[in-house]
């Protein structure tokens, strides 16, 4: 065993994460390099409890509790401000602020037409979160999960664009790649490169269907028939409640196809005839292939470590929640024309995120202890086709989230299960 001892300090360091408060200096390093490079200044640091408000309504979502504040200002030592950060990260309250990060991310809903109850796919992701499953693990679940919600949850994510499995793709680029190919499902994007055959070669290799069991409306349909003959109104009131909460989530399945799609019957370019089948592929970066399903193949190609853009993405959107903006904007318009703030920097952190192993609560912990994100404000939000100097985080009116949640938290003491579903009335109780 004694000859393995070298190759364990050798190799250690490749299997752990990185150390948050060396990253965050490096951060630091890097922005105050290039604001130096523009002959630009950091904003002062800004005193403590400044700091403990901006931390607990960016990391909780809520403003800070007087007991929180009395006990920031009695801590001592060279951990005050790391031990504050891990104390918020650890809290409930951060996973109520990344359940809206991933419900406007996600476009969850309670209910979707044809589909009223999406209480599982929602229970889900509260789960994932609670767990704090890597990113890339949550988002290749998501992409690969079949049946009914009852038996798979994160079905849900395929059930919120119920019936129409291209528009889903398309966002399904959009949200996890930051890229636009909407348009390209009708043809070809008039100023970038993507074109209409290829948005279609990538519906060849995501081939989604969602379908109903007939058999469940059947027995409904005769409950409510039963209901009106005799006249009682119990039998009604429970068709609801068994069609609500246990034969919606059933009567729904999503499968995948691994066919071929075709083309829409009025394609007009001469690539391709109208309605003709067309292979798998992807717009770009390399293609992952999969000895299963074809949808296994398209999940693996979005998380890829090699599709940089899935990565970026992700790193830019929380760089945004905890700064005021991203580093590019808008956060899913990511094209060669694409004013970028810092391109050394995004670099590091789209790497370092990877090393993380796409570790979300990390990756806001380590944000969180920059000196950047303890210095003042600006007030002053650039244009999207403007470079933004990180000079200090810019400044942000209070979300209806931020406020409902600081408001509640106050009127309870304590955070416990609270989530941003709970209705007025639990909040009250």
């Amino acid at each position: 065993m004694k000859f393995l001892l070298p190759l364990i300090f050798i190799l250690g360091p490749l299997f752990s994460k990185p150390n948050e408060e060396s990253a965050a200096r490096k951060i630091d390093a890097m922005v105050k390099s290039d604001l130096a490079r523009r002959k630009l200044t950091p904003n002062p640091v800004v005193n403590d409890l400044t700091y403990l408000r901006r931390a607990t309504l960016a990391i909780t979502g809520r403003i800070p509790s007087y007991a929180e504040i009395k006990a920031f200002e009695a801590a001592t030592g060279e951990t005050k401000y790391s031990d504050m950060v891990k104390r918020l990260v650890d809290s409930p309250g951060y996973e109520n602020m990344i359940f809206n990060f991933y419900a406007d991310l996600l476009r969850l809903r309670t209910h979707v037409d044809g589909i009223r109850n999406l209480q599982p796919y929602r229970e889900w992701l509260h789960a994932a979160i609670k767990e704090n499953k890597p990113y890339n693990e949550m988002v290749m679940e998501l992409l690969t999960s079949t049946g009914n919600m009852h038996e798979n949850p994160a079905t849900g994510y395929y059930f919120r664009d119920y019936g129409m499995p291209l528009d889903n793709l398309a966002l399904t680029v959009q949200v996890f790649l930051g890229t636009r190919i909407q348009c390209s499902q009708c043809h070809n994007h008039p100023t970038q490169k993507w074109k209409q055959a290829e948005f279609y070669k990538l519906a060849s290799l995501s081939n989604t269907a969602t379908r109903a069991n007939a058999r469940s409306d059947e027995f409904l349909g005769e409950m409510r028939k039963n209901s009106r003959k005799t006249g009682d109104r119990n039998p009604e009131v429970l068709r609801q409640v068994l069609r609500n909460q246990i034969f919606e989530p059933l009567r729904v399945r999503v499968n995948f196809r691994n066919s071929n799609v075709r083309l829409p019957h009025d394609y007009a370019y001469k690539d391709f005839k109208p309605r003709a089948m067309v292979k798998p592929s992807v717009p770009f970066g390399p293609r992952q292939k999969s000895k299963k399903e074809r949808i296994e193949s398209f999940a693996m190609w979005v998380v890829a470590k090699n599709n940089t853009n899935f990565s970026k993405t992700m790193v830019n959107r929380i760089w945004q929640v905890m700064y005021g903006r991203g580093l590019f904007e808008p956060l899913d318009d990511l094209i060669p024309e694409t004013v970028i703030t810092n391109k050394r920097l995004l670099t590091y952190l789209t790497k370092l995120f990877i090393e993380m192993k796409y570790d979300v609560k990390g990756f806001v912990s380590i944000l969180a202890k920059t000196q950047l994100f303890r210095q003042e404000v600006k007030d002053k939000l650039p244009n999207v086709t403007k470079v933004a100097n990180f000079q200090g985080p810019y400044l942000r009116r209070l979300s209806a989230e931020q406020i409902w949640d600081s408001f509640v938290y106050l009127l309870r003491g304590y955070e416990g299960d609270f989530h941003p579903y709970l209705s007025r009335v639990q909040a009250q109780n």
